[in-house]
């Protein structure tokens, strides 16, 4: 999973309060027609970004994913 996947992911879910799936996501790539991963590559390299929080990993593609606010 490169970087700038991850970070367009950053983007989309940091204005926004409410998780999204990982389904969800994906579905934004694919309808910009990049289909050069799997729903589960996204997961992963979610999981391995300590950016992102990920809820309920552990039912794959809809485990819910949210951006980790800084504490102040």
């Amino acid at each position: 999973m490169s970087n700038d996947i991850l970070d367009v992911c950053y983007e989309f879910l940091k204005p926004k309060r409410k998780a999204r799936t990982i389904s969800e996501l994906h579905m934004e790539f694919v309808m910009k027609g990049y289909l050069l991963f799997k729903e589960e590559d996204l997961l992963k390299g979610l999981l391995e970004d300590r950016r992102f929080i990920v809820d309920n990993a552990n039912v794959g593609v809809f485990a819910e994913v949210r951006v980790a606010r800084k504490r102040r």
